[in-house]
């Protein structure tokens, strides 16, 4: 079983146990004679279903090296964390809405669920949802800056903490039902925790590693690389993971996640950081001296223990993961075919970072420029590769490409256990 099918199964799980344990509590509740008694069930089970999973999405994002592990890389979590969150928004909708469908006759009663005025208790839950309606309208249709995105979706866990109030001070079943009320404090103890710690305390409970840039180096007019030397304890790390880093220097107060290029093997700590927003386009202006303030490591996008032959693709900066991973292959008889495509001309700087990487014959490596020659695509690789199901593919690059060679490659009839993604939009 994959680790994608494990987690939504435990999620799933935790989200519906909040509902098992109401029905179990109170078998009555279970009346489907009426539009009214039916419409009262679905409420019920959106409220608590929606609730359980909030926190469970706040936890996700609490950036906990357990739930890294657990759920194969950080990226990966943050992943499940934002389709889990669309999905506890739709569930915690529907709640009001089961609950003025019942009065629908009656205008002035219908419009009441939605209305303030109902007791400041009822009123909080209609406060949280509709924050949460505008952060998620903001961020999902608005061209609204990193910095920005960080505080609305910081925000949510304010909002978690609001709608548990209102669930008992609302006097619901959970008064009523010993397990479930004890199930959802925990649940909401937790990740208030969690929340509090992260988004408002910065991690604190997190370990952190000061390092020093020692030099600023660019290598295009797009890329450049920064290194760095510990300035106390070294950070551990495995190929292929990345940190969250953030420069004590005049405007770069921010934490950034970035993939480490370097070797564990080294002293040094090196990133490279492509120019693609306002902060990443500063980064040039880094000085030699700055402190770095680095939390991690993190990411499960790891060389793969297989005998599998692998194929690797990278897309522009998606590249930086591989870089890491290269420079620690030694000896292996397993073949390794590294796809490396880039429509940028600065990004052709990365493609002698590949080659002085590369230290074994079994590494084979394709350059694309995809303005010429157009992008890689999983027919390319069919047509190579006759035996394509009997390979691993670890891909990297933006989203879109990602979810693109993921579907196609199943369809093609590859497991999806044998691919491996990382994705660059956390949050």
């Amino acid at each position: 079983m994959g680790k994608a099918v494990r987690s939504n199964i435990i999620i799933f799980a935790m989200s519906a146990l909040p509902v098992v344990l109401l029905f179990i509590g109170n078998p009555s509740l279970i009346d489907l004679s009426t539009n009214y008694a039916l419409l009262t069930i679905l409420a019920k089970i959106s409220a608590f279903s929606g609730l359980a999973l909030l926190t469970i999405t706040t936890i996700l994002s609490s950036r906990t090296k357990r739930i890294d592990r657990l759920l194969g890389g950080l990226d990966t979590v943050y992943e499940i964390h934002h389709n889990k969150g669309k999905i506890s928004f739709i569930l915690l909708v529907l709640h009001p809405i089961f609950l003025a469908l019942r009065e629908a006759d009656r205008v002035i009663t219908f419009l009441k669920y939605f209305l303030p005025g109902s007791g400041w208790a009822i009123d909080l839950g209609k406060i949280a949802l509709t924050l949460m309606a505008i952060a998620l309208i903001i961020s999902i249709y608005t061209n609204v800056d990193y910095e920005n995105l960080k505080i609305i979706h910081k925000s949510l866990g304010f909002f978690m903490i609001l709608g548990g109030f209102h669930a008992y001070l609302t006097r619901s079943n959970l008064y009523n039902i010993p397990p479930l009320r004890y199930y959802m404090m925990i649940m909401l103890s937790i990740s208030t925790a969690l929340y509090i710690n992260t988004s408002l305390l910065g991690n604190i409970l997190a370990r952190k590693f000061r390092y020093r840039i020692i030099s600023v180096d660019r290598l295009s007019v797009t890329i450049t690389r920064i290194t760095m030397n510990p300035v106390d304890d070294r950070l551990d790390f495995k190929p292929g993971q990345f940190i969250l880093i953030r420069f004590e220097q005049e405007n770069f107060n921010e934490v950034h996640p970035f993939s480490i290029v370097s070797s564990p093997e080294e002293d040094i700590l090196s990133i490279c950081v492509k120019s693609l927003g306002d902060y990443t386009s500063r980064i040039k202006e880094l000085r030699e001296g700055t402190i770095a303030v680095i939390e991690g490591a993190y990411g499960g996008f790891l060389i793969k223990r297989t005998s599998r032959d692998q194929v690797w693709i990278a897309g522009g900066i998606g590249i930086t993961p591989f870089l890491s991973m290269l420079s620690t292959i030694r000896q292996r008889k397993e073949e390794i075919h590294l796809y490396y495509s880039y429509s940028n001309p600065g990004d052709e700087a990365l493609v002698s970072l590949i080659r002085d990487r590369i230290v074994n014959d079994a590494i084979k490596l394709t350059v694309i420029n995809t303005r010429e020659l157009g992008r890689i695509t999983v027919d390319r690789i069919i047509s190579e590769y006759p035996d394509y199901k009997e390979k691993s593919y670890c891909i990297c690059g933006p989203s879109a490409m990602n979810k693109d060679f993921l579907n196609k490659l199943r369809n093609a009839g590859v497991p999806v256990d044998y691919i491996d993604l990382e994705y660059f939009n956390l949050l």
